[in-house]
């Protein structure tokens, strides 16, 4: 090998080291902008009997302002309730059976809420799911309440 081979290698390694470690901080700053900063956003969670339309990443509004988005979404049986569902010959379920359609036999939802961190929420707040238009997909309308006790991160 001579000298003048191994500063090209040397050049090109460096080269591209530098192009990846660019792309890292690229990575990291469209991060902290798509999902917000560090340490900004807090998490409550609210019990809803339906939540028809609602997705992970729906939006939560205070009065329109948007002001977070929904995290996860997770059913909540009822303690000892047959988890199985009835079925006809072809496999359908059947509704009648299974309490009736839309009846959900119990079942409610826990949604998470992620919000940012400047709005604390009274103990009396509560949410519900709105369309904004007759086409468009429904938000989480977060109504603020008006006790002063107010409710702790991770709370209902």
């Amino acid at each position: 090998m001579t000298i003048g081979s191994i500063a090209p290698d040397r050049r090109v390694t460096f080269v591209a080291g530098l192009f990846v470690a660019c792309g890292l901080v690229v990575l990291a700053a469209w991060l902290v902008v798509k999902i917000g900063q560090p340490g900004l956003r807090v998490t409550y969670f609210a019990v809803l009997a339906d939540v028809t339309g609602l997705r992970i990443g729906t939006p939560i509004h205070i009065a329109g302002y948007p002001v977070g988005v929904i995290r996860t979404i997770r059913p909540l049986r009822p303690a000892g309730a047959d988890h199985g569902a009835a079925a006809n010959q072809d496999g359908t379920a059947d509704a009648a059976a299974n309490g009736g359609a839309g009846a959900g036999r119990g079942v409610r939802f826990r949604v998470d809420l992620l919000l940012d961190g400047d709005w604390p929420l009274p103990r009396d707040s509560w949410v519900q799911a709105v369309a904004e238009g007759p086409v468009s997909a429904p938000v989480l309308d977060l109504r603020l309440g008006d006790a002063g006790e107010t409710i702790a991160a991770g709370g209902e």
